[in-house]
């Protein structure tokens, strides 16, 4: 059955004199979940119910995408620009709905800057000051290390990933009920998950094609596999049957799609030249 994924999406604001607020999301998000066979669902940031939109749109998988920073928390001193109260608002409640009803979520850089501070995390706010190196995690490529069993089986010990933000989460920052599953030599978090809720979040972009992008699949894979009632880590049973029942069938035919959404992205991109 096709899996219908709510997708949010960054708030951008027209260009000229009308400066209106409008919603958007990377083509490149669009392809590579066509190509995983999911009916994505763009979710809108103007929404006075967005619990009633995912019903009524049948979405039983939330992906938290990229883009923009998170709104200063009271106090905070606003350095920074490019944030948008009513995204933070809505991805709030859909927080909130996914944890109650246990569906599963996905946050991607942004998105999981958002889930941490949904459960109670901080967040640097700039990496350049506290590594003392000019945007170290801005369009830069770095070795991630893999540091649960159970994602070391999926995806390997080490992962070289992209990387595209100068705020993230330190060791140190990290909301109570979440555990590292990646990390960096910064110490810098990478890859977190919930141990009882099928809540995953990953810094790097899976959506963007890059040397971790078979990885990135493979993860993908694991996270579409997920049924409601399962958290992370999966105890060793059920992580092998997935493993042995549906990537290592699938896994031949996961380097040829990836092979056919990089072609795709190839052709869009000349397209739009």
């Amino acid at each position: 059955m096709n899996k219908i994924v709510g997708v949010t999406a960054r708030c951008v604001l027209s260009g000229g004199d009308a400066q209106e607020p409008r919603d958007c999301l990377s083509h490149d998000w669009l392809i590579l979940l066509c190509e995983l066979g999911i009916t994505p669902v763009i979710i809108p940031n103007c929404l006075q119910d967005p619990v009633q939109f995912i019903r009524t749109t049948g979405i039983d998988r939330l992906l938290l995408s990229s883009g923009n920073n998170l709104q200063p928390l009271p106090g905070e001193i606003d350095t920074f620009d490019d944030f948008f109260p009513q995204r933070d608002h809505t991805e709030t409640v859909l927080l909130t709905y996914a944890q109650k009803h246990k569906m599963p979520t996905l946050g991607v850089c942004r998105g999981m800057q958002m889930i941490n501070r949904f459960f109670g995390g901080q967040l640097c706010r700039n990496l350049s000051e506290l590594s003392g190196t000019p945007k170290p995690h801005v369009t830069k490529s770095h070795i991630t290390k893999i540091i649960t069993p159970e994602m070391k089986a999926l995806i390997g010990p080490t992962i070289d990933v992209n990387s595209y933000h100068d705020q993230g989460i330190t060791l140190t920052q990290i909301a109570p009920p979440l555990k590292v599953f990646a990390t960096c030599e910064d110490d810098i978090a990478e890859g977190l998950y919930h141990p009882h809720l099928p809540v995953l979040a990953i810094m790097w972009h899976p959506e963007r094609p890059h040397a971790s992008s078979k990885a990135s699949f493979n993860l993908f894979q694991y996270w579409l596999s997920l049924k409601t009632s399962w958290g992370f880590p999966l105890d060793s049973s059920t992580l092998s049957s997935l493993l042995c029942n549906k990537l290592k069938i699938n896994i031949s035919h996961s380097s040829h799609k990836l092979f056919q959404v990089e072609q795709r992205l190839s052709a869009f991109k000349v397209r739009q030249w």
